[in-house]
C-alpha cells in the first residue's frame, strides 16, 4: 500500500464512523424523549428499566464509535511505519503523525472503549440526562 492508499483509508473508515454518529445523534433524541415521556406519564417500573437499558445501549454505542476512531488512527500509524521500515519516503506529517503515535510496524491496533476522554465525558453526561429524567421526580410537561 501506497502512503496515499494508507491516508485515503484512513479516511474512508472515519466517514463511515461519522455515518454511524449520525444514527446515534437519532437515538440519543429518542432516549430523551423516551425519559421525558415516561416521566411526564408516571410510567410503570418495566417501561423504567427498557427506557434505561435503551439508554445504556447506545451510551455503550458511542463509546465504541469514539473506540474505533482510535483504532484507525492506530492502524493508519501502523501501516505507515511499516511502509516507512520498508524503505519508502514518507511525507512530514505521516513521519510525525507515526514519531506522535509511538506505534510500531507490528503493533496491533486495539479497541479502547475509554481511550477519547471528552468522548466519554460526553457519553456519561448523556446517560445522567437519560437516568436522571427517567428515575427522577416527576415533571410537568410543556404544555401546563
Amino acid at each position: 500500500m501506497t502512503e496515499h492508499e494508507i491516508l485515503m483509508l484512513n479516511s474512508t473508515q472515519y466517514i463511515n464512523n461519522a455515518m454511524y454518529q449520525i444514527a446515534i445523534a437519532i437515538f440519543v433524541f429518542i432516549s430523551f424523549r423516551a425519559a421525558r415521556i415516561s416521566n411526564e406519564n408516571g410510567a410503570s417500573m418495566i417501561m423504567k428499566i427498557l427506557v434505561t437499558v435503551f439508554g445504556l445501549f447506545v451510551c455503550f454505542w458511542n463509546l465504541t464509535m469514539a473506540g474505533w476512531r482510535g483504532v484507525f488512527d492506530q492502524m493508519a500509524a501502523s501501516n505507515l511505519a511499516s511502509l516507512q521500515d520498508s524503505g519508502a519516503k514518507l511525507s512530514a506529517s505521516s513521519v510525525q503523525w507515526v514519531e506522535a503515535s509511538g506505534v510500531k510496524a507490528s503493533d496491533a491496533a486495539t479497541l479502547n472503549l475509554f481511550g477519547d476522554i471528552p468522548s466519554v465525558i460526553f457519553t456519561l453526561v448523556i446517560l445522567a440526562i437519560i437516568l436522571l429524567v427517567t428515575w427522577g421526580p416527576k415533571m410537568g410537561s410543556a404544555t401546563e
